[in-house]
């Protein structure tokens, strides 16, 4: 069974005082629908993908919302960069992130829910046992002496884990999407239910297509996790159906 990964705030939070404080500095811009109104999208991250190539094509990313036309167009000159297997929605954010940090990093660190980073040894240790994980290395310096450090007193990089958005959500009361730009609104359900169909076990990590704020860990890799006893990461068990 797959579980939903998030960062341990009751535990690791309580007992360490650490902030990331980073962005991603390029961005799609958001849309304006003439139904729904400017809307933009959470969770959609791609760190690895070369800022500069997408620059060299379109120029500077907008900075501030556009049509839909505009944003289709946008989209079509991009994909062919991006590939069709990340999806393109409004905000999503390229290229690494960029920032300061200070306190105690754990194995596991997060500027927020949605933004997952590991320190460069455990990347490296979890693509060594074969898990086929992509990232990149954060641009993150230290906000104040003393240096942020891990756990154990050292320092090296982290690093963002990309994750795409594959698996659907099984139990939304409705699919109607907006006719003019595509949007989907949702509620969260009060127990999220992934469709098994849509899973891909065989991904280490993904994201929730209705939801990108939320990561998906495989079975290996959450008994992995576990086993090794990294830090600063929750796992509970979600349900396939």
């Amino acid at each position: 069974m797959p579980y939903l990964a998030e960062p341990d705030d009751n535990g690791w939070g309580k007992e360490h005082d650490y902030l990331i404080d980073a962005v991603h500095t390029r961005r799609l811009p958001g849309v304006i629908c003439p139904l729904e109104g400017p809307w933009t999208t959470i969770g959609l991250q791609y760190p690895t993908v070369d800022i500069e190539l997408i620059e060299s094509r379109v120029g500077r990313l907008p900075a501030d919302p556009i049509s839909v036309d505009d944003y289709r167009a946008l989209v079509a000159q991009i994909e062919p960069i991006t590939g069709q297997e990340r999806p393109l929605g409004p905000g999503a954010q390229f290229g690494p992130l960029l920032g300061m940090a200070r306190g105690s990093l754990g194995d596991f660190a997060w500027v927020n829910p949605w933004t997952i980073l590991v320190r460069r040894s455990t990347y490296q240790e979890l693509l060594s046992s074969g898990f086929p994980l992509n990232g990149s290395v954060a641009k993150i310096g230290a906000i104040s002496a003393p240096d942020c450090r891990f756990d154990d007193g050292s320092t090296e990089p982290l690093v963002e884990l990309e994750a795409r958005c594959n698996v659907v959500l099984a139990n939304l009361r409705s699919r109607d999407v907006c006719p003019a730009c595509g949007r989907l609104p949702i509620t969260k359900p009060k127990r999220m239910v992934l469709e098994a169909a849509s899973y891909n076990g065989a991904l280490p990590l993904q994201r929730i297509v209705e939801m990108p704020t939320y990561f998906v860990v495989n079975d290996e890799l959450g008994e992995f996790i576990r086993a090794r006893g990294f830090g600063n990461v929750v796992l509970t068990e979600i349900e396939l159906k």
